[in-house]
């Protein structure tokens, strides 16, 4: 038998209680190490759930929210836009005949007056229409008339020219004839082509910048292009960056110039010079290389097609969290129908009152955007309602300028609507070659865009 005495009750009550202990400290830190997989679980589901919701943000975006073209919109975006214009469309009456209707007033070329035409006889018809009898000898009743408005046949006149060389009786010496241009051998450009090529490459551009910087308003844009070969370094490299083609125009058509650089930088923008000095109203998109002259203008105006496409895209996120995006799109439209409505009343400014109340409710929906979604979260950061939000509100004083300066138009869609004949003819053609040959497109297309702003026909405006 064992010596060892058995434990008394209260010992043994102390070893069922260490003993108890212990286990309750392994479940303890069994249950911290789930607490904290579990906390990790949770993030990683709410970071699955903002990608969702920013893939789902994306899938959504279309030309009414975004910036995103027509030409880049979904397969989905394309049938429901599709759709909804032909259901607007209204139903065309079965005994509407097609064409122009009757009473309708024509649009035609006005008959150039005698000075300016000549004149021609037409062959007289052999046969009648009406039995097919001979004319010949007929009774001439009257006279109708036609103008055809044509260009000449352009041609190159090619002089082949003989130079003399006769031989001196004295010492035998032979001199040839002086070529009249260019060298003896050789086949060269006359003075007018060069005249018409030094005339469109340095004049058209220099009295287009001129004109421009004289404007009170402009407006700019920018789009990339697709250029096969671009310009290269010293090295032969090609120089890094997306060619693109920008935009610099009156609000309406009388001054438009098209000109393409090699990148879309800051450093691009600025060597175009046409807005060095200038000191009018720009109207322009958010892009960082525009504002570098912010500083030097009367004033800027944020494209308000953009503003209202972003807000309306905060808006499809969540319609009652992000119901303030909504009430500030309404608010700036209302801006704009009554901006529209004091030109027609021949007035150039708003009521006071009228604008100070805009005002005051746009401040004060911008702010409760910020807040709301302030500490809201997103993948990457902060919320896109909270980043519009705080956009508006710093930048509130170049949202309203078209409200004080009727001059100022509300949106960018001029800058917008001379790129797109650019980017329909880059749909065609796929790229430009070079960027000599764009910056050929892009000075003729100015001079024919500028020639029809003023009423002049491209077939007047080719020399």
């Amino acid at each position: 038998m064992s010596d060892i005495p058995p434990p008394t009750a209260e010992e043994a009550w102390r070893a069922a209680n260490e003993q108890l202990r212990r286990v309750v400290e392994l479940k303890d830190a069994e249950i911290a190490v789930l607490k904290v997989l579990l906390e990790e679980e949770r993030a990683a589901r709410r970071l699955l759930e903002l990608r969702l919701a920013e893939l789902e943000r994306r899938l959504g975006m279309d030309s009414s929210n975004s910036s995103t073209p027509e030409s880049k919109e979904s397969i989905a975006a394309k049938a429901r836009r599709k759709a909804e214009r032909l259901t607007s469309q209204r139903e065309r009456s079965k005994d509407r005949k097609p064409g122009g209707q009757k009473g309708r007033k024509g649009v035609g070329l006005t008959p150039a007056p005698k000075g300016e035409r000549t004149e021609k006889t037409a062959e007289p018809p052999a046969e009648c229409s009406g039995c097919g009898h001979d004319l010949a000898g007929a009774r001439q009743v009257g006279a109708d008339w036609a103008q055809v408005w044509d260009i000449p046949p352009i041609t190159v006149e090619k002089t082949h020219w003989l130079l003399p060389t006769p031989a001196c009786c004295g010492c035998g010496t032979t001199t040839r004839a002086a070529a009249p241009f260019g060298q003896a051998g050789s086949v060269v450009y006359g003075p007018n082509v060069n005249a018409a090529a030094i005339m469109l490459l340095a004049l058209g551009d220099e009295a287009m910048k001129a004109a421009l910087q004289g404007e009170d308003v402009l407006c700019v844009d920018e789009t990339p292009v697709n250029v096969l070969r671009k310009n290269t370094d010293e090295s032969g490299q090609p120089l890094p960056g997306q060619p693109h083609i920008v935009s610099v125009r009156t609000p309406d058509e009388r001054l438009v110039w098209l000109k393409p650089i090699g990148a879309r930088s800051k450093e691009a923008i600025k060597a175009l010079g046409v807005l060095d000095g200038y000191a009018g109203y720009l109207v322009r998109d958010d892009y960082k290389g525009w504002a570098q002259f912010d500083e030097q203008l009367a004033g800027v105006q944020q494209c308000g097609a953009h503003m209202i496409r972003h807000l309306a895209g905060v808006r499809d996120l969540h319609p009652v969290e992000q119901g303030w995006a909504e009430r500030v799109r309404t608010i700036l439209l209302q801006a704009l129908a009554a901006v529209g409505q004091a030109a027609a009343d021949d007035r150039d400014r708003l009521d006071d009152d009228l604008l100070v109340g805009l005002r005051a409710r746009y401040d004060h929906e911008v702010n409760w955007g910020e807040i709301t979604n302030r500490h809201r979260d997103w993948h990457d950061g902060n919320h896109p309602g909270y980043r519009l939000a705080r956009r508006l509100k710093v930048k509130a004083e170049q949202v309203w300028p078209f409200t004080t300066n009727f001059t100022v138009p509300f949106t960018n869609n001029a800058s917008e609507q001379a790129l797109k004949e650019p980017k329909r003819h880059q749909a065609v053609s796929g790229h430009w070659h070079t960027m000599a040959t764009l910056s050929r497109y892009c000075r003729v297309r100015s001079y024919l865009v500028t020639t029809k702003g003023h009423g002049i026909r491209a077939i007047d405006a080719i020399p």
